[in-house]
């Protein structure tokens, strides 16, 4: 069989020969049908490429090219290697397989080919490459926002399209273009350095691709977080008797007062109990089980004040006065008067003994001076017995000048001391941490976190810790153990949040030095650390109170920044956290989120941890190196950060839920333990996520190119 000539040899060609064959009766046709396909498939990679550009919402038509149509059966098309089938979006024209896509989106941009299966063998069509122009749009959608009066805030807008936008902020009621000297607008961010009041209104944020325009228009409120005015006070009364507690808080807007008797919302079943609206909570004849402790919580929309006091409910035949019976408040102020008192005496009595002392050296020195008088004739002579006077004058001045200068050596090995004593002082007030002593005293115990490697840790009231304020809430970890390592540790967590001084890592605000005990204070949030707040904003979560709403995809990214923020200014202060996960970040009810450090290993999170050589190790959130050859680094904590991001996502789950302890270690042993991203993770995110579990440390990326990516991803 020869190729056609006009077809070629890529062509597929069809002979049919007929036979006719006669007799007296009856005629016989043979047909013989002879089938001739091109040598050449027409696979993919001989194809040539063509470009298809297409606007975001617009509808496009892909062509199924062959040389040879009638040979090939329907057609199948394929996107980046998996199949399409017909949709409400996707037809296939049964007549010449050309593929329509309605409404085009982003996601359909790539590479499309169309295959055949034919009698000899399979054409696939030339590479078609789809570009699509994307629309302008906001990403994300600027929200209503609620700002801290006083304080440092920003307001994103970002936007995208196939052409890169212009952003411009207008103010309703303000000229354009025209803001306070506290107000700034740089790469379509508004920047509110001082926030005041008057900042209160709608903006709405322009952007335009030069050829088309969007706006979006928020509500941005000044608000005040809550601050208690009036606060309750411990009592102790007998059974019986009437019980007031006032709790008065101011904020804007107005806070509402909620009362809890021991962590409980629902322990004020009784009439008894009356509560107004000015936050006063009444007791009405007290009985012995309503003894405890009453939690008073102010909240609004800029956050919650919480203070707590004690019931102590007496017997009525207890045996004495109910007034002998003083608050602690009272009692307090008695003693301090007390004690002020004592001190001022002592003073008085001090300074009397010290103006006796001198009177009496003075006199002292008067009768000396007039027991040896020098006796001088007005001729110049001197008789016998003055002389004998002189005499026995000298014989005393000369022990009074040995005593003397006994008193004047001795007097200057105490100066000497005393300068020695100074200069000791002198060296110890230099030390960095002197400036964070604190009373251990004046801690006032709210409730235990739970037990870490170091010792306790808990949370407390600090007076007077801050400038401005009366009252901190802070975290407190204590050093109880004598081990050398231990102890190494806690130095190098001690130095680490001294010397850093970020926005995004929490602060050492104070520390308690005594005999028993070492204790640091580190600041505190009043949501707590993130893994409790992302297990209370899941659906099966039963907890009462207040319940936050799930983070949405654009707010876990501004987190992931935050977070990568802080890292960043860590390891390059040459630190490293070797613990990063979500139970040692603090979140603020303004979303904004600070890395700590609790390591509540020994019973709180208990689970997260294995004891593997002696130490108490996050394996689920630990690179091979680090755990097998303890290899701590900043490419370790990068490791641990993409886990963090999928716990995030996750709500808080344990990675690798299905998988004991011994199986993660061995599978990480043989380098076989992965996770991996769920599928309401970004695309561009994704990519950054299993950067960060590479293998290799020095392919994992450094947390600058993290941040990097991520403010590319915020845009």
């Amino acid at each position: 069989m020869r190729s056609h000539p006009e077809i070629g040899e890529r062509a597929a060609l069809i002979l049919v020969y007929l036979c006719f064959c006669f007799t007296v009766n009856f005629s016989i046709v043979f047909a013989l049908l002879l089938t001739a396909v091109c040598r050449d498939d027409f696979d993919s990679k001989h194809s040539r490429s063509i470009q298809v550009e297409v606007n975001e919402g617009e509808s496009v038509v892909l062509n199924c090219t062959h040389d040879v149509h009638f040979l090939a059966n329907a057609a199948k098309w394929n996107k980046g290697g998996k199949s399409i089938h017909s949709s409400t979006r996707y037809y296939v024209h049964t007549r010449n397989s050309s593929l329509l896509i309605r409404t085009v989106s982003i996601d359909d941009e790539g590479q499309y080919t169309c295959e055949r299966n034919a009698t000899g063998g399979r054409l696939v069509s030339n590479v078609i490459n789809l570009t699509v122009r994307e629309k302008l749009r906001f990403f994300p959608i600027p929200t209503n926002r609620k700002l801290e009066l006083g304080s440092f805030s920003k307001v994103h807008c970002k936007a995208r399209s196939f052409l890169r936008p212009s952003i411009k902020w207008i103010k309703e009621g303000a000229r354009e273009e025209e803001w306070p000297s506290h107000l700034r607008v740089e790469n379509g961010t508004l920047f509110f350095d001082d926030v005041k009041s008057e900042d209160s209104g709608k903006y709405t944020c322009i952007a335009s691709d030069g050829k088309e325009t969007i706006n979006a228009t928020i509500q941005i409120d000044i608000i005040v977080s809550p601050k208690f005015v009036v606060l309750p006070s411990s009592l102790k009364v007998f059974e019986g008797e009437y019980v007031t507690f006032d709790c008065v808080a101011e904020g804007d807007p107005k806070p509402t007062i909620h009362w809890d008797k021991d962590n409980s919302l629902n322990s004020f079943d009784s009439p008894r109990f009356v509560f107004y609206s000015n936050g006063t909570l009444f007791i009405n004849g007290t009985l012995p089980e309503d003894e405890g402790k009453y939690g008073c919580t102010a909240g609004n929309s800029g956050g919650f004040k919480r203070t707590e006091v004690t019931l102590d409910v007496y017997p009525a035949n207890y045996g004495f006065d109910s007034s002998n019976v003083v608050d602690e408040r009272k009692m307090t102020e008695t003693v301090t008067i007390t004690l002020g008192a004592a001190a001022l005496y002592m003073g008085l009595v001090l300074m009397l003994m010290i103006w006796c002392r001198y009177r009496r050296a003075k006199k002292k020195a008067r009768n000396l001076s007039q027991a040896f008088p020098e006796a001088k004739r007005e001729n110049g002579d001197v008789e016998m017995n003055d002389f004998k006077g002189r005499k026995d004058s000298s014989e005393q001045h000369k022990l009074l000048s040995a005593n003397e200068k006994s008193q004047k050596d001795g007097k200057k090995n105490d100066e000497e001391h005393s300068q020695a004593s100074s200069s000791h002082s002198s060296k110890r007030s230099k030390s960095p941490y002197d400036k964070l002593q604190y009373p251990k005293q004046e801690l006032q115990t709210i409730m235990l976190l739970g037990h870490g490697e170091f010792g306790d840790v808990y949370l407390a009231k600090a007076p007077n810790l801050k400038e401005g304020e009366t009252e901190s809430i802070v975290m407190v970890k204590a050093l109880l153990s004598k081990d050398e390592s231990i102890n190494a540790d806690f130095r190098r967590e001690l130095e680490m949040f001294h010397k850093l001084n970020h926005d995004r890592i929490a602060k050492l605000i104070g520390i308690c030095r005594d005999s028993d005990s070492f204790l640091i204070l580190l600041e505190y949030s009043d949501w707590g650390d993130l893994k409790q707040f992302l297990l209370a904003t899941r659906k099966e979560n039963t907890r009462r109170g207040l319940k936050p709403n799930p983070l949405s995809i654009s707010e876990i990214i501004v987190i992931s920044h935050q977070i990568a923020l802080g890292m960043e200014h860590l390891t390059d202060n040459r630190f490293v956290h070797k613990d990063l996960a979500t139970r040692n970040c603090l979140i603020t009810s303004n979303l904004d989120v600070k890395i700590s450090s609790t390591s509540l290993s020994k019973d709180t999170y208990s689970a997260e941890y294995v004891n593997y050589r002696n130490r108490d190790i996050p394996i689920r959130w630990a690179p091979h190196e680090a755990v097998f050859e303890d290899e701590w680094s900043a490419k370790s904590d990068v490791w641990s950060y993409g886990v963090l991001i999928w716990e995030i996502f996750q709500q808080a789950e344990l990675p690798y839920p299905d998988k004991s302890d011994d199986l993660v270690l061995r599978l990480l042993q043989s380098r076989q333990l992965q996770l991996i991203a769920t599928s309401n993770t970004p695309p561009e995110l994704q990519k950054i996520l299993m950067s960060c579990w590479s293998d290799s440390p020095r392919q994992r990326p450094d947390f600058a190119q993290i941040c990097k990516l991520l403010e590319d991803l915020r845009r």
